[in-house]
């Protein structure tokens, strides 16, 4: 089974950063 990849939009690195960590924690690829 393949990993679901969401693409984060998000102009503010620190922000964007702490989203990608919330999504891969929740079992999906962040892009």
């Amino acid at each position: 089974m393949t990993t679901a990849t969401i693409l984060l939009v998000e102009d503010e690195p620190a922000i964007q950063e702490l989203l990608a960590f919330n999504v891969e924690q929740c079992g999906f690829r962040a892009l």
